[in-house]
């Protein structure tokens, strides 16, 4: 078994967060408060990289539904990055994540499909 592990790797309005190893019932808490952590009221979402994760059981696919739901409470969003083919891709597929939620290969993908903030002075819509 390979010890788990939540990295921050970039801050700001889109944190970051590198997730390695196996996640499962032995560590999922320790993971969720890492996560939690990491993303504020101030954030517009977080990219989230499993493509270090080599296990995910139910209590980690539930882990992602619950840190999603939080986030959509916030009005924040969550790019997941995980390979396609992957083993933990198709359990994020088979768990009914990717409908409507677009899965990413690589976190510089995650970053090209974020919403871009306003320039200040200049109104977010036309009017």
């Amino acid at each position: 078994m390979s010890a788990a592990a939540v990295t921050v790797l970039g801050v700001g309005d889109w944190p970051i967060v590198s997730l390695t190893g196996e996640v499962d019932l032995s560590n999922v808490d320790e993971l969720a408060a890492g996560l939690y952590a990491a993303v504020d009221n101030a954030c517009h979402g977080l990219v989230l990289d499993l493509s270090g994760v080599t296990y995910l059981d139910s209590t980690g696919l539930r882990l992602l539904y619950r840190l999603m739901r939080q986030l959509e409470e916030r009005q924040q969003q969550l790019r997941v990055v995980i390979g396609p083919g992957t083993p933990v891709h198709g359990v994020l597929v088979m768990g009914g994540l990717a409908p409507g939620r677009p899965l990413f290969p690589s976190v510089r993908q995650a970053q090209v499909h974020m919403p871009r903030p306003p320039e200040p002075g200049r109104p977010d819509r036309e009017e």
